[in-house]
């Protein structure tokens, strides 16, 4: 439908996809590129972008690389912790609660190799896009998003394909 001003109305809509907090920080700090460059310098070819995929002992070596590295690997949940600390401090409540927030604070951490591994089907195809890119360039990381868009997918069921 096409209303005045209003434009289209999808048949269907499709969810965007998000990304964990872990995720953007390893794009932020360019950890998946500076890694896939260091993997392009120890492979000298890699399969065709579109059947190119890491096998699980190379996705150990990024973990362990990614280990090395120094960027701000929070949870949503220890970053919300955070804010929680500098409410309470700020409102002079911070010793009332102390031993529930560090209690809090225990259970919720969650170190770099554990976050990378609970990610690794987010965090994986963003590796792998920037590994295809330093092989094939631009537009080659296509090949590796397409696998996983949803989007495609359910308009390819949609048109019975």
């Amino acid at each position: 439908s096409v209303y005045d001003g209003g434009g289209i109305t999808p048949d269907f809509i499709t969810e965007s996809r998000t990304f964990s907090r872990p995720a953007y920080s390893l794009v932020f700090n360019d950890i998946l590129g500076d890694y896939a460059i260091e993997y392009f310098k120890k492979n000298l070819s890699i399969a065709p972008a579109s059947e190119f995929h890491l096998t699980d002992e190379e996705y150990e070596d990024f973990i362990s690389y990614a280990g090395t590295r120094e960027f701000d690997m929070r949870s949503s949940a220890e970053s919300a912790l955070d804010q929680l600390i500098r409410a309470a401090n700020q409102d002079g409540l911070y010793d009332v609660y102390k031993n529930e927030i560090d209690a809090l604070s225990a259970r919720i951490k969650v170190d770099k190799e554990t976050m990378l591994r609970l990610k690794k089907d987010e965090i994986l195809p963003l590796l792998e896009e920037e590994i295809v890119v330093k092989y094939y360039l631009r537009g080659s990381e296509y090949n590796i998003r397409l696998r996983d868009d949803r989007g495609l997918y359910q308009a390819l069921e949609w048109w019975g394909e």
